[in-house]
């Protein structure tokens, strides 16, 4: 994946680097979406990233870290569009021809809860936010998240569990 009207030295040490990091990349981004094929694809493209972002990378910044931003972003991206393209697919498997459109209200209603909801997600701590979309939003098993955020598999458990709890007790206090 590295183009020849590069210049040499520049692309020899890119093919260097890419060769040292391939298999951690392709590791993480496997067990990221679970799937090796979707994995590789995954990695190939972050290099292609990493090569074209090189300018923005300090070298007093921890290249791995760099690296895994890059990772991580592209797994979720991938992920998103493919829990939207489930989500689109299952809703066309399971309307029935005869079903009833929607009506204006429920369209309003299931707004106003999404409204609400990504209002209180946006009011929970940055600990607590990041565990519970990672978990719910981009479906990452608990030891994936503590991967992520840099923490225990039982703490990203904790902190999504204590988010949860505070959205609960936010929709209770709206029900009063």
């Amino acid at each position: 994946f590295i183009a020849q009207s590069w210049p040499a030295d520049e692309t020899r040490a890119f093919e260097a680097l890419a060769q040292r990091h391939l298999h951690r990349v392709v590791s993480f981004c496997t067990r990221f979406v679970g799937n090796r094929v979707d994995g590789e694809e995954l990695a190939q493209e972050i290099f292609l990233s990493l090569w074209s972002q090189r300018a923005r990378y300090d070298s007093r910044q921890q290249f791995s870290a760099f690296l895994f931003t890059l990772a991580v972003n592209r797994c979720r991206n991938h992920q998103r569009w493919w829990r939207r393209w489930l989500r689109t697919d299952e809703q066309v498997r399971e309307t029935p021809l005869s079903a009833e459109p929607a009506s204006a209200l429920d369209d309003l209603l299931d707004a106003e809860r999404g409204r609400w909801l990504h209002d209180e997600v946006s009011k929970l701590s940055l600990l607590l936010r990041e565990a519970v979309l990672l978990r719910f939003e981009q479906g990452l098993d608990y030891r994936a998240i503590g991967r992520v955020c840099g923490c225990s598999e039982g703490n990203a458990r904790a902190r999504a569990f204590r988010a949860v709890e505070q959205l609960r007790t936010a929709r209770r206090e709206v029900n009063r």
